[in-house]
């Protein structure tokens, strides 16, 4: 079984190794979609502006529940990331433009927050950047420079890039 998702909030499912897909229920009022996890087989989790979660394998998804703190469909995007444990540990890391202005190209920073309830309920943004980073105007773009993970010691480890000191290359902190 495979899923994807896509930027109008649709998602989809195979279960012929992507021969046929087909589209699952999911409120197609819920903003962009960016990323699906599934820890097991019947339970998953999709983010966008907000986190769903599916406990039957992706037939039907949960209302979404909001993990940023900032002010709710303000135009600010936010990129996450989520590492989950078998002790029902749900972590999720994010590039955050709360402090910047609307759109995907204002200066963000990196936050993270985690459920200790398999996703029902998240605790504080913790900020992990020192300063903001300035976003990309080189026209290099993408998602893939943002790690997260929670540890076996239950810590949150997170790596990330970011244009801080200006120049053309990101720096990974």
């Amino acid at each position: 079984t495979g899923f994807i998702c896509s930027s109008n909030a649709a998602v989809y499912k195979t279960t012929n190794t992507g021969t046929n897909w087909i589209r699952v229920n999911f409120d197609a009022n819920s903003g962009h979609l960016f990323k699906l996890f599934f820890p097991t087989a019947l339970v998953g989790y999709a983010t966008g502006e907000a986190l769903y979660k599916t406990t039957n394998g992706g037939n039907n998804w949960g209302s979404p529940l909001r993990i940023n703190n900032d002010i709710p469909n303000n135009g600010i995007g936010q990129d996450m990331s989520w590492s989950f444990q078998t002790n029902g540990l749900l972590g999720v890391g994010w590039r955050d433009r709360r402090n910047g202005t609307p759109g995907s190209l204002s200066n963000f920073d990196v936050y993270y927050s985690v459920s200790t309830n398999g996703g029902v309920s998240f605790g504080n943004n913790i900020k992990v950047t020192s300063q903001s980073s300035p976003f990309n105007t080189n026209g290099v773009r993408g998602n893939d420079f943002l790690g997260f993970t929670i540890g076996n010691d239950n810590k949150v480890h997170m790596t990330w890039a970011d244009y801080r000191f200006g120049g053309i290359n990101w720096e990974i902190f």
